[in-house]
């Protein structure tokens, strides 16, 4: 079986590059997008933890997915993320928005 060799991708080299890992690995950017969730979500806790002596993990994961939606649009306006990975992004976003008014611990 052949394989898409990166000369067959036109255009600017980062854009053909990114394009041609999101082609090659299609689950390398929705993975991506989650990495970047976890590590904001705990850097915000630990700092928070650190300079409070608390922190609420919920609130530190809504600002995560808020950064990670936003990093999420920019990524797919040059075409390297698909819609659907952009609208998992915004409903996990809300589902996070709507627990965090649910939840008692404020």
């Amino acid at each position: 079986m052949a394989y898409e060799e990166f000369s067959a991708y036109n255009g600017t080299v980062a854009t053909s590059m990114f394009e041609y890992v999101g082609d090659i690995v299609p689950i390398f950017y929705p993975f991506f997008l989650f990495t970047i969730f976890i590590i904001i979500t705990f850097l915000i806790y630990s700092r928070e933890k650190t300079l409070t002596g608390r922190s609420n993990i919920l609130l530190n994961m809504v600002v995560a997915g808020w950064t990670t939606t936003i990093f999420a649009i920019l990524l797919s306006l040059i075409n390297i993320v698909d819609i659907f990975t952009v609208v998992v992004c915004i409903i996990i976003t809300v589902t996070l928005i709507l627990i965090s008014f649910v939840s008692k611990d404020k």
